[in-house]
Order: structure tokens, then sequence, then C-alpha cells
């Protein structure tokens, strides 16, 4: 079979990638390059060392949610209204839309530094720069409840390190190889959860003067916020300067699809890129998973941003609660990894431990405002023992059902069907769609808490998921159960007009 792409033929193999492609890579193989090592199986150890770096990579995307999502609500809760806290949970928008500018990402890089290092490293550098730089201003907000300066701060970070997000995630699907393909979504899980760990649980313990009085036999509070900003802001420039200069990027990883001489330039790529994305966008199949991923999460908008602030307001110790996510963090890790290697042997979703996560993060959900209002009057009786026992085994059960069975089985059959032709833009696609339907009912939730009271809006919402469930969820799980993976991948004429962009010394679009 024969394409033409702007006046140039290509001839297909029945694989469908060019066969000048095909030829490419047993030219370089035979001479022995890393440059033909694309279908080329990786090497255990090597695997093992790929599979940190992108641990570590999604760590330094981790530490930004944590202080978005995490700390700074928290610090922010005694201070401000639950109207307030809505305004701010617009600063998580960025990740939520990073597929407008994914196609960018995914087709326009510098030569010499990698077609995915060229965004993560300048990414990167500006977080650490601005963390280090801002930190006194951003506690002085903190202090003063100065809520739309905070907005606009995270907003910032949370738009850069979505945008290093789409190049990792982009690298993860071919740095791997075939064989590791299947832990893409371990190594994201955990870096994901260590970085919001350390920025979110430890910080919030070390930072409390209650905690570091009674666990660590100190006077005050170990870390400061400002203190914690510029030490997080240093080790993001160090870590990104060694990335730089000590890590080469394999930049034959992407030869099934060669570029081929054009005079359009820089805005025919581009042009080309958001065409390949319109393509991906059109497939009926990439529409349903959407909407799937879309409202598959919203039922439990009320217990992901609220129980933690509720139970406090009740009276629970802010330092036991601390305490309780450092315990928490080896459940949470274990679980990750058991349920991974079961998700990358799955056929499909609905083969994976997806629906025994969300059935068990409902139920969790419905009994979670329960235990706290009838269980957690104000005052002490909030502080014995086993309602801490009771909390700690809740929270191990809902983030084992939402972080564990469902995220891990999600990102798992995600990178499965990405296209990995274009596989930045096609797992943003995908993992935004994700992301939006844990953030896009948060304002919404924080308003009808302030007026409706956070009991009958996290009890509602629960109720709202089941009827989903019957009537979306569940019939698109088998829908998707019966889609070819032939489905997934891009149509050969966008891809191949993607393919078709300039050569330059110093700046390349690919795919």
């Amino acid at each position: 079979m024969k394409t033409k792409s702007r006046g140039k033929t290509n001839h297909w193999d029945r694989d469908g990638a060019p066969a000048v492609a095909r030829e490419h890579q047993y030219r370089s193989s035979r001479k022995g390059t890393a440059k033909g090592s694309v279908a080329a199986p990786v090497h255990k150890r090597s695997l093992y060392a790929r599979g940190l770096l992108l641990v570590v990579l999604y760590l330094f995307q981790g530490v930004p949610m944590g202080l978005t999502f995490g700390s700074l609500p928290f610090l922010l809760q005694t201070r401000s209204s639950y109207a307030k806290l809505g305004v701010f949970s617009s600063a998580s928008y960025p990740y939520s839309l990073k597929l407008l500018w994914s196609p960018i990402v995914d087709s326009v890089y510098a030569s010499r530094l990698g077609r995915r290092k060229s965004w993560i490293v300048p990414a990167q550098l500006l977080i650490g720069v601005i963390m280090a730089s801002m930190a006194a201003a951003v506690e002085r907000w903190v202090q003063h409840a100065r809520v739309m300066q905070l907005t606009l701060f995270c907003w910032g970070l949370v738009f850069l390190a979505a945008t290093q997000d789409i190049a990792v995630d982009g690298w993860a699907l071919t740095l791997l190889g075939e064989a590791g393909s299947g832990y893409a979504s371990i190594c994201q899980s955990l870096g994901l959860s260590l970085g919001y760990f350390s920025s979110y649980t430890v910080f919030l313990a070390l930072n409390s003067d209650e905690f570091c009085v009674r666990w660590l036999q100190q006077t005050s509070a170990v870390i400061r916020l400002y203190t914690f900003l510029r030490i997080m802001g240093a080790s993001f420039i160090a870590f990104t300067l060694m990335l730089a200069v000590f890590v080469k990027e394999e930049m034959a990883e992407d030869l099934t699809l060669v570029p081929q001489p054009d005079t359009g330039g820089l805005w025919s790529a581009l042009r080309d890129a958001y065409a390949a994305l319109w393509s991906i966008l059109r497939k009926r199949s990439i529409q349903r998973l959407v909407v799937f991923l879309l409202f598959s999460k919203f039922p439990f908008a009320a217990h992901d941003h609220i129980s933690s602030l509720q139970l406090v307001r009740r009276g629970f110790p802010r330092q036991q609660l601390a305490f309780m996510a450092v315990l928490q963090w080896p459940f949470d890790v274990i679980g990750a990894i058991a349920v991974g290697r079961y998700a990358r042997n799955s056929r499909n979703l609905k083969d994976s431990l997806w629906r025994w996560g969300f059935f068990l993060r409902l139920m969790l959900a419905m009994f979670t405002p329960l235990l706290i209002h009838y269980f957690f009057p104000r005052g002490e009786s909030a502080r014995s023992r086993w309602m801490f026992v009771a909390i700690f085994i809740v929270s191990v059960l809902y983030q084992l059902a939402s972080d564990g069975l469902m995220f891990v089985s999600t990102s798992s059959y995600c990178a499965r069907i990405s296209d990995k032709r274009f596989g930045g833009t096609y797992l943003t696609l995908l993992n935004t769609a994700s992301n939006l339907g844990g953030t896009w009912a948060t304002p919404l939730v924080f308003g009808a808490a302030h007026r409706f009271g956070y009991l009958r809006v996290a009890l509602a919402l629960p109720l709202c998921g089941l009827l989903v469930y019957l009537l979306l969820l569940g019939p698109t799980l088998d829908y998707l159960e019966k889609v070819p993976a032939s489905a997934w991948q891009l149509d050969r004429g966008p891809a191949q007009a993607v393919a078709s962009v300039p050569h330059r010394k110093t700046l390349r679009c690919r795919e």
C-alpha cells in the first residue's frame, strides 16, 4: 500500500509503519548504535534504572501537587471560608487543561537537549526558581489569608508541573520499552505518591509544633513554609541540572515515523500536530473513554477535598492526622505495586480491579461523613485512641481504592492503548480527562457545602454516583471490552502529516 505526503511517497509495511523507518532501524541495529533500539528489549538492570528515573521525575511533579491540593488549603482552612477555598481550588485547572498545549510539547523540541528533556528541564528549573525566590512572600500570604495571590502562585506551579507531566508521560511510553511498558503506571503512582507525601504529609508533620514536641522531642516546629520552599526549590534546580548534563535521551525512540523535508516551517508542524489531535478526538472509542473518565470521580469530590478539613474543625488533632498519613504511606506503596502487577496483565479495564476500587471508594465516601458527624463532636472526645484507629483504617482502605485500585488500573490501561507515535498528546488526553474528572466539581462542591452543609453534600454525591454507574460507567466498561486494539491507533493520514515536518540544526518538530 502507498500513501502520499506532501508530494513524497512512503511505502508502508504490514505493521503500519513506513518501510523506510524499518530499514533505518535495521541498518542502525547492524551498526550496534542506540538508534536501532526501538524494538530491542531493554536489559533488566537498565529497566530498573529507567524506572527509577521515571519515579524521580514523577516525584518532582507531585511536589507542587501536594502544595496546591494539600498543604496550602490545610493551612488556610482556619483562616478562610469554604467559598474562598473554592476559589483557591481553581489553581488546579492548568493540570486539567494541559491537553490544550500538549501537541506543542509533543512536536517542538531542541534536538541537542532531547525531545522530552527540552520541556522537562526548563519547566523544573522554573518551578525551583519560583519556589526559592517567592518563599518569603508565600509565607506572608498564608499568614494573612491572601487567597488571590496564593491562587496565582499555585496556578503558575501547576501549569509548569502539567507541562512537565506531558513530556514525562510521552517519555515513559518508550523509555521502558515494550517489555516494561506495564510498569509505567507503577512508576507514576510511586513517584506522585512520594512527591505528594513529602510536600503534604511530611511538611505538615514537621510544620506542626504539637507533632514535633510530642514525637521528635523538639521545642517547636522543625520546618516552616519559608524554609521548606527554599529547600524544595534548591532540590529542583540541582536535580534538573544533573538531568540535563548526565542523562542522555535517545532521540531515535520514536522511529516508527521518520520526518520528511518540508518548507512549511514551525507553524506547519504545529498545525499538523493539532490535526492529529483532532483525529484522535474524532474516534468513537476515545470519546466514550473520555466521558467515562470525566464522570468516574465526581461522586468522591466532597470526601477528597472537604472531609479532612471537616475532621480538623471537629476537633481531630492536626498532628495526629499528619502522623496517620506517615503510617499510611507504606500501605499505599505496597498496594500500588500489587495492583500494578495485576493490572499490567489484564486485557482491558473491565478485567482490572477498577470496579472493586470504585464500589469500595463509594461505600467509604458514604460512611466517612456519617462517622465524622456523629462520632466527632467538637471537644476532647475526638482524641480517643479507638477513634484514631477507626479513621486510620478508613483512610488506608480509601487510599487503596482510589490511588491503588482505580488510579493504577486506569493508568495502566491508558498506557497500554496509547499510540506511541504520538505518545505525549495521546496519553495527556486521557490523563487530562481523568484529572478533570476529579477537579471540575470541586468549586461547586465547596460552594454547595458552604450553603447546604458538608453532611448533605457528602451523602448526596455517592448516591448520584450509583446512578451514574448504572446509566453510564457500567455500559461503557462493557463497550470498551469489545473495542479492538486497532481502534486506538492514530490514522495513517494524520500521523504521516505530522511526520512531515522540517529538519533544523537546533529545532525539530516530529511525529
